[in-house]
């Protein structure tokens, strides 16, 4: 009838004083914490797929990628020669624009004060913004990119300087000669996105800071290039202006005869970062931790709920007795579940508040930037979605209490439905359970791994801007300290991503492999670096202008299998870079050591790779200490720094630069983590609840069994017995799942563990 709308209201407040009574804050707690953790994953989630969608037509901008096919091996690159975008522009209709952009690095600059700031910074040409529109606070940007010597910087980068930045000058600490004008400001570009920058230099200014191939059509490859296709264009044209720019600008016969093919393909701006294995799986896996969370806590929930039906089901058919009809059932049902999310969303919301921080630690992005206006109405759905669900069980159930319960003692147990909500909740808590198994040994593996050199005790710096026999007297002065073992320079750290040389046979032009270049090292490299070698000897120190060489063993599998090498050790070869051809100089081959990992084990370059030897000191100043101490490490920084007096000077302890580089993977680790105690604990309590209803209802059947003689043993086997039905299959399931989604997730690692059996059991 119609007095039931404030029947609802009543017992809607009865639901909340039921609430606060009987101590069941507990319970709309756990339903909060859930949705805060689980809610604030799918957020992590939709960041990640939400990459570049701030720019204006993205979907028309496409990144030009490099493709060179040899001996029918094909090795694709994102980086390309200057010249190329260029080209396609010119000779491909259905092309708006290009641009390309290359890396300056994080130059430390100095101001006219004498005040210091680091910017992350690229060289961009005058297209740039009109490519990809970001905003501009002051300045006229193509002019500006197309002027020599000037620079645009971020607005956080201005504030950070006071404000008014225009016309002010930048000296870069490495390079006092050079004097670079801020001409213009834009506005700092967002976090979901891969353009992370905070100075454009002017592409003239290229030739100021090294050598400008800005026009190049091969070699060089050390730009990012993109085009943005015209309104309604045909994308599946643009190969044909491609072509037509190769057959322009490339030697295609030249390359012909060394037998390599080039192409290139683009890729569409909107898809490249989901493109990457790693974020790909990563993602995936997020999203079925938070479902996985999700779907216990709902489970949870509703079992709470038919705990509280199997007291009010008289309650329940005495309303139908006075008229009240399946509608109005519900209703009842979604007031009283709707007083229950509302509670639990604003515990929620007050949780993200109050643990921002954690936040920001645990998934790598402010709150702020993961609560977007698309992101919260996402949530928001998931929540109406997941508030539907509960509020239709509940309803269903409700209308399901006979009548005949108003006139006899009338007690449904629901048995079935508790049995099939707790398989659910353990299910995805032992799916849960078994990733953390997965994800922490892969982690553990990961930074505890042999990178076929030992790093322990190894600290590092950069000598950038210090000239030769400065960084000679380093040395000397590092080896005073009682502290210091032995001391190497490097041109290139193995963490990072190597460039790429190839090797060819004296005399000859044919490009035979390509390799990753180590470039020179100086004394002691071997020694310092804990490095072994398992064929003939290290440089022979001390020599200038050597042309010795050392390669690794995957160097000497693959000169095998090319040139018919059954030992390397003194071959001569010659390495584009180094070598001008057929004009020399060669360099002959000394020793080979054990295979180094290049980059990370979720990245790692498979090339081969050579090192050469130079007397004379390389940038990246190594240091292998007896014991590294937090006391041994600030008294070398403080001697090096004694020596260098242009710039602040900060020593970087290897191992944790090493555990630096998996931070992705140990905050994926703690997001498994977090989510696998949380699913357990509500699974728990669930069980805890499920078992405690049983009780009560087996309560007579347990007292016979006393009376009888029945043990304690006895009665517990009956509940074992009874749990057994919905645990069993549960740990099966859970365990194959987990199983299957942790192969896809090992897949990225090129050294991962086993998944051995009692992982899973």
């Amino acid at each position: 009838g119609t007095y039931f709308l404030p029947q609802d209201l009543e017992l809607s407040n009865q639901e909340l004083s039921y609430i606060v009574k009987n101590n069941n804050l507990l319970k709309v707690g756990i339903l909060g914490v859930g949705l805060a953790i689980g809610l604030i994953l799918i957020a992590k989630v939709y960041f990640e797929t939400s990459y570049e969608t701030y720019i204006t037509d993205a979907e028309r901008i496409y990144e030009v990628h490099i493709s060179a096919i040899k001996e029918n091996e094909t090795s694709k690159y994102s980086q390309l020669s200057g010249g190329t975008v260029v080209g396609i522009k010119e000779l491909t209709p259905e092309v708006e624009t290009a641009t390309r952009f290359t890396w300056m690095g994080n130059p430390l600059m100095k101001t006219e004060d004498g005040k210091k700031y680091e910017y992350g910074a690229i060289i961009g040409d005058s297209c740039l913004f009109d490519l990809f529109g970001w905003n501009v606070v002051i300045g006229n940007p193509s002019e500006i990119l197309s002027t020599p010597l000037q620079v645009m910087i971020s607005q956080s980068k201005a504030n950070e300087m006071g404000g008014n930045v225009i016309g002010k000058t930048l000296t870069m600490i490495d390079r006092p000669d050079l004097e670079l004008t801020i001409a213009g400001v834009f506005e700092d570009l967002p976090i979901n996105s891969q353009f992370n920058f905070e100075m454009i230099a002017s592409m003239p200014t290229l030739k100021s800071i090294s050598w400008d191939g800005s026009m190049n059509w091969l070699g060089n490859e050390r730009y990012k290039g993109y085009v943005k296709l015209k309104p309604n264009a045909n994308v599946a044209n643009v190969p044909n202006g491609i072509k037509a720019m190769c057959a322009k600008y490339l030697p295609l016969e030249d390359l012909k005869k060394n037998g390599v093919e080039v192409d290139y393909t683009i890729h569409p701006l909107l898809s490249l970062h989901m493109a990457d294995d790693g974020v790909r799986r990563m993602n995936y896996i997020l999203g079925f931790i938070a479902f996985a969370l999700l779907a216990t806590t709902l489970m949870n929930y509703i079992l709470i709920v038919i705990s509280i039906i199997i007291n009010k089901t008289k309650e329940i058919a005495v309303q139908k007795c006075y008229g009240a009809e399946a509608r109005d059932i519900y209703r009842l049902a979604f007031a009283e579940t709707g007083i229950h999310f509302g509670l639990a969303l604003l515990l929620a919301s007050l949780l993200l508040v109050v643990l921002r921080g954690f936040i920001l630690n645990l998934l790598g992005v402010p709150l702020q930037e993961l609560l977007s206006v698309n992101a919260v109405l996402l949530l928001l759905s998931i929540f109406l979605g997941l508030f539907l669900i509960a509020g239709v069980t509940v309803g269903f159930l409700y209308v399901k209490a006979p009548i005949a319960a108003a006139f006899r003692q009338h007690r449904q147990n629901r048995r079935k439905w508790k049995q099939i909500l707790m398989f659910i909740q353990l299910t995805a808590s032992v799916f849960l359970l078994t990733m953390l198994a997965v994800v922490t040994k892969q982690y553990d593996r990961m930074i505890n791994d042999n990178p076929g050199y030992s790093y322990k005790n190894l600290a590092y710096t950069f000598l950038s801007g210090t000239d030769s026999l400065a960084r000679t007297k380093i040395i000397e002065e590092l080896y005073r300290l009682p502290e210091v073992s032995s001391v190497t320079t490097l041109s290139q750290l193995p963490f990072n991503s190597p460039s790429g040389n190839n090797v060819l046979l004296p005399g000859s032009d044919k490009e035979l492999f390509n390799i990753a270049d180590m470039y020179h090292v100086s004394n002691n490299y071997i020694e310092t670096m804990g490095m072994h070698i398992v064929q003939g000897q290290s440089f022979t120190e001390g020599v200038n202008n050597s042309r010795e060489i050392l390669v690794d063993e995957a160097f000497a599998k693959r000169a095998k299998d090319v040139m018919g090498w059954d030992n390397v050790i003194g071959k001569e070869i010659a390495v584009s870079e180094h070598t001008t051809y057929s004009q020399g100089p060669y360099y002959t081959i000394c020793g080979v050591y054990e295979n180094i990992r290049l980059n990370t084990i979720s990245n790692q370059d498979m090339r081969p790779s050579v090192t050469f030897y130079k007397q004379e000191p390389a940038n990246v100043l190594t240091i292998k200490f007896h014991e590294l101490t937090p006391e041994a490490l600030q008294q070398a920084e403080q001697t090096i720094q004694s020596l260098i007096t242009h710039r602040d000077v900060s020593l970087y302890n290897w191992s944790l630069s090493m555990e630096y580089l998996y931070q992705n993977d140990k905050r994926f680790k703690d997001a498994v983590t977090i989510g696998s105690i949380v699913a357990l604990l509500i699974a728990l309590i669930g069980l805890v609840g499920y078992t405690n209803d049983e009780m009560n209802r087996r309560r007579k059947e347990v007292a016979i069994r006393k009376v009888n003689g029945g043990e304690l043993l006895d009665v517990q086997r009956i509940f074992v017995v009874d749990m057994l039905k919905f645990v069993l299959p549960s740990v099966v399931i859970g365990s194959i799942a987990s199983y299957y989604l942790a192969a896809l997730w090992l897949e990225q690692f090129s050294e991962k563990i086993s998944l051995s059996w009692y992982l899973f059991a």
